[in-house]
């Protein structure tokens, strides 16, 4: 399917990985994140855990989404993808551009949807790795921040550099118009 990101402003920030300017930020974001917030002061990151934890390094954006019960969800775009996909409209708000993506809706496990999802990821998978996807119950992708599992309800994601990522379904209808199936 195509569709396009809603007009949803969201609050982000240039993360320069220097402490000193840094530590109101993280104490900033972990107090208002629902996952838990590490700081590496070796590799000069941020880590949010997630099912696979995202890495904010220097030089990258950090989005803010708030959620209805107060907290928020942080999660990290690169600078060029940034750069190519979000708009200034305020001081620390930014739009997200109407680009146009490509989505694969990964409803059910099962041999023809396994497929699918590797199609969609342009792999041809050995019969191994479908087997595999329906022992485990979900598909590994690769994702910028490394593996992730695609299970089913999730909604499979190629962004503008070719860069595959997925979402719940119900998080990507909030966040993204479809345009054709």
């Amino acid at each position: 399917m195509k569709a396009q990101k809603k007009k949803i402003v969201y609050r982000a920030y240039k993360f320069w990985g220097k402490l000193a300017t840094d530590l109101n930020f993280i104490s900033y974001v972990r107090s208002k994140s629902k996952e838990r917030i590490d700081y590496d002061p070796v590799q000069k990151m941020l880590i949010i855990h997630k099912d696979t934890p995202m890495y904010l390094t220097a030089g990258n954006w950090l989005i803010e989404n708030d959620l209805r019960n107060g907290t928020c969800e942080f999660w990290v775009v690169e600078t060029s993808i940034f750069s190519k996909t979000y708009k200034k409209v305020g001081e620390n708000l930014y739009q997200k551009k109407p680009v146009k993506i490509d989505a694969y809706e990964f409803r059910f496990l099962n041999p023809d949807t396994v497929k699918e999802a590797y199609s969609f990821m342009k792999i041809r998978p050995s019969a191994d790795m479908i087997q595999q996807a329906l022992r485990e119950g979900f598909v590994w992708i690769q994702t910028l921040e490394g593996p992730e599992r695609l299970k089913p309800g999730s909604v499979l994601v190629k962004g503008v550099n070719g860069e595959h990522y997925q979402m719940p379904s119900q998080t990507f209808y909030s966040l993204y118009d479809v345009i054709s199936k």
